[in-house]
């Protein structure tokens, strides 16, 4: 499948980029211990995604520790990058993909700093929908899905979907949104320093099929997703069967998408991420964890009573989720 990706953009001037951070060691893996948010680690624990810390006499492993630190993208170091283009009557950037003009909006931290790999989080629109809608307030609680105001520090994405039937959305045809996806990515590590081990992903409806899609076809480069009523298309024999952690909401009374077809996602995950089918409550109501999950893959179920919505809990939740990591 043809990938090949050109882009254009203006270029914001960042200033000089600071002095590069000295990695922080590697530990080796405790007998029980997981790996610590923060990457310092217990006795008994694992080391963090590459944090600094050193291993205290008696301090206990974080909630979901990933591996040790990605290597440094091309985009590290960089004096200059392509600046925030979201912003009312901003042009999009564009990448040619598959032989179609590509649209996409980039929102960049305030303080984003060079020398400092920095998370990403793909917000997908719904179907009939426009990146627009992600970037404005129309999002369902805010730009991003509300994320933007809660995670401030991360670099955001928002893509506009094909039109297909009269509608646009990510039917991912041929494959031509994950080379899509691919392409942007691509892009990121080229023009940022990007935090390879942070990249998250969320969308409503067809942009929870989307991000369900990803966790079929891109696991492992994704370190969780957060789908709000989505389901995953066609039978999950196909998928790649890498772990990713998950936050998956899904409306009881959705008669657009029902909820079968995310629970299929979902116990699709709990089986990826060898999580036992025993669950336990947790904040906010109605949401639920299951437990014996791998260290770092969690999976969180929200079914709540509604329909084919968001629900108010979700921006939060989803927040409080993908900052865990």
């Amino acid at each position: 499948m043809s990938c090949a990706a050109s882009s254009s953009e203006p270029s914001g001037t960042g200033g000089g980029a600071g002095a590069a951070g000295v990695a922080g060691a590697t530990g080796s893996a405790g007998t029980t211990g997981a790996a610590g948010a923060t990457g310092a680690a217990g006795a008994t624990g694992a080391a963090g995604r590459g944090g600094a810390g050193v291993a205290g006499a008696s301090g206990s492993a974080g909630m979901t520790g990933g591996g040790g630190a990605s290597a440094p993208t091309a985009g590290c170091g960089k004096t200059t990058w392509p600046v925030t283009n979201d912003q009312s009557g901003s042009t999009p950037y564009t990448l040619s993909v598959n032989n179609m003009m590509r649209e996409y909006y980039v929102s960049v931290p305030a303080a984003y700093n060079s020398s400092q790999p920095t998370r990403v989080v793909f917000a997908w629109h719904w179907r009939g929908g426009n990146a627009r809608n992600i970037t404005g307030n129309g999002g369902f609680g805010g730009a991003y899905y509300g994320l933007k105001s809660r995670i401030p520090d991360a670099i955001y994405v928002a893509a506009e979907g094909l039109n297909e039937n009269g509608q646009t959305g990510w039917a991912n045809t041929g494959g031509q949104d994950i080379n899509f996806l691919k392409a942007m990515l691509d892009w990121l590590d080229t023009n940022y320093c990007v935090d390879k081990g942070r990249i998250f992903s969320v969308g409503f409806s067809y942009g929870g099929i989307m991000s369900d899609t990803i966790a079929c076809q891109m696991g492992s480069t994704f370190r969780a997703i957060a789908p709000v009523a989505g389901v995953m298309f066609g039978s999950t024999n196909s998928c790649v069967k890498q772990r990713v952690a998950a936050h998956m909401t899904h409306g009881s009374m959705d008669t657009t998408l029902e909820i079968s077809g995310g629970i299929t996602a979902r116990d699709y995950l709990i089986g990826i991420n060898h999580c036992t089918t025993t669950t336990q409550p947790i904040e906010p109501s109605p949401c639920v964890q299951y437990t014996g999950c791998d260290a770092g893959y969690p999976v969180v179920w929200c079914e709540h009573t509604g329909g084919h919505t968001v629900p108010s809990f979700a921006s939060a939740a989803i927040g409080t989720f993908f900052q865990q990591f």
